[in-house]
């Protein structure tokens, strides 16, 4: 049986190299991705490709290592800093990782359920379930904090002159200074979910369950509103003619003029939660609850939309190539393993699909590698990455019983096929639910055993079952890496029960 959740791997470095961004988010870190939807107008674009053949490279979880720093379920989106450092928010903490998916610092501030933005010196910004708006500095410390009236479910944006702004279930929509300090606020009659997009003029849009979207001026008051016939939890996009895109649950995607008139209309088959994308040529991608992936032209018509056969929450990012990728998630059976990310090629065809443990309401974002981060509810960051075409060395164990009495011998048999030239080393885990054991008995197996190229059958892992071993349902792993490294190449399990 594969394993779910012992992980210890490593990737090569990602250099960190300069690109040129536009003055429209002149405020977000010079990073691959350093908010949620990209940049200030939300069009979910990277100047980076994606993999062609999708392999992962590392999911962050810490159930083997240490409970504590358990992400939960990760439901919100990634950000990635200049030096490649990836921050996401879990159930408890922030959690910033380093590039090769090992944990950098977290800091326990409440659920995060949204996005991140990162500001040009660094701060990384979020809100949780605490009514917390976070300032954090890059090694983890908190900078400062702004407590709302209310959970803030929208993603921080960050506006020209650092103004920090995001929406509460309060109703509010609020304006931060960069030091903390209230800016101003502008009340809605309903609460506020959807995070804002910023014109190059300094005008924010944002949704709210009011029906309503919003124009609002960088000094807090009112331009116009466009109401709809339903909630809107999506967060606009901003298109290079100035027009706004949006969601809403009426099962429609509008587009308003920048003077507030409706543009089009299109009507879906159910709720439209995610936010759009947009294309280098104006295509329009969003998703639907009626499983379908649009792909709109600018005048409203249909390209074409492909069905994904599950809800979309996760907001598409597109590639430098064009690809469109989402997650999918099923509400009906949120524990199912067949939920995946999708990566879609610009004429709507599938290229590829990754599956992935539960539910995806994560938006992916795009390293400078081409290596796409999502969360999951299965309580995983994933990185994916280019599939190496290296062949795959496998891995397979069992044991000689499946229950044990105290005073057994337990003999675990590992059988492994490496067929590259590579040398490489073998590791072994046991874990009593989620706890770690290391027993002393089993001090020469939990080291590296060095292998040569080839097959290697029954080597074996013995120890006694005594009295001192807590009865319960164990599993023990066994895992091939790179020889030297922890960078995991196979991988399998076997479980047991000690009476």
């Amino acid at each position: 049986m594969k394993v779910n959740f012992f992980v210890i791997a490593v990737f090569a470095v990602v250099l960190t190299v300069s690109f040129c961004v536009n003055s429209a988010y002149s405020q977000l870190a010079d990073s691959p991705w350093p908010s949620f939807r990209h940049d200030l107008k939300h069009t979910g674009r990277s100047p980076y490709s994606g993999p062609e053949i999708p392999s992962l490279k590392w999911k962050y979880t810490s159930y083997v290592f240490d409970q504590s720093h358990t992400l939960g379920t990760v439901q919100s989106s990634p950000a990635i800093g200049s030096d490649g450092t990836i921050y996401i928010g879990g159930n408890t903490k922030m959690f910033a990782l380093e590039a090769d998916g090992l944990l950098k610092w977290s800091y326990p501030a409440g659920a995060f359920y949204d996005g991140i933005a990162i500001g040009i010196d660094g701060t990384i910004y979020s809100g949780t379930s605490s009514s917390c708006m976070y300032a954090f500095n890059s090694n983890g410390t908190l900078k400062w904090r702004y407590t709302a009236g209310d959970i803030i479910p929208s993603s921080p944006t960050i506006g020209s002159d650092g103004t920090v702004y995001f929406g509460s279930l309060d109703y509010n929509f609020y304006a931060i200074n960069s030091n903390g300090t209230l800016k101003w606020t502008y009340p809605t009659s309903r609460l506020i979910a959807s995070s804002a997009a910023i014109e190059d003029d300094g005008t924010i849009y944002f949704g709210s369950h009011d029906h309503n979207l919003y124009a609002i001026n960088s000094n807090g008051t009112l331009k116009w509103t466009y109401t709809t016939s339903s909630s809107i939890a999506s967060s606009p996009a901003i298109g290079l003619d100035g027009t706004i895109y949006v969601g809403a649950d009426d099962s429609k995607i509008y587009a308003i003029n920048p003077n507030g008139t409706m543009k089009w209309t299109y009507t879906t088959g159910f709720h439209v939660n995610c936010s759009p994308a947009i294309g280098i040529d104006g295509t329009i991608y969003i998703g639907s609850r009626d499983h379908n992936l649009y792909a709109l032209n600018s005048d409203g018509t249909l390209k074409w939309r492909y069905d994904a056969g599950k809800d979309i929450y996760s907001s598409p990012a597109i590639g430098a190539d064009g690809t469109v990728y989402f997650g999918t998630c099923d509400h009906f059976l949120p524990r199912s393993k067949d939920h995946k990310l999708y990566a879609i090629n610009s004429d709507g065809t599938l290229k590829w699909t990754f599956t992935i443990g539960e539910m995806i309401l994560s938006s992916p974002a795009i390293g400078i590698d081409g290596t796409i981060y999502v969360g999951s509810n299965d309580s995983n960051l994933y990185a994916i990455g280019e599939a190496s075409q290296t062949p795959e060395i496998k891995v397979d164990i069992y044991a000689n019983s499946e229950s044990f009495y105290p005073r057994d011998n337990i003999e675990i048999s590992v059988k492994v096929d490496n067929p590259s030239d590579r040398i490489v080393d073998m590791y072994a885990a046991i874990l009593l639910g989620q706890t770690l054991y290391f027993y002393p008995q089993w001090d020469s197996t939990l080291h590296a055993t060095e292998l040569d190229s080839g097959t290697w059958d029954n080597k074996i892992l013995e120890f006694q079952c005594t009295s001192e071993i807590p009865a319960g349902d164990y599993s023990f792993y066994a895992g091939i890496a790179e020889h030297g490294t922890f960078d995991i190449k196979g991988m399998d399990s076997v479980k047991i029960t000690i009476e």
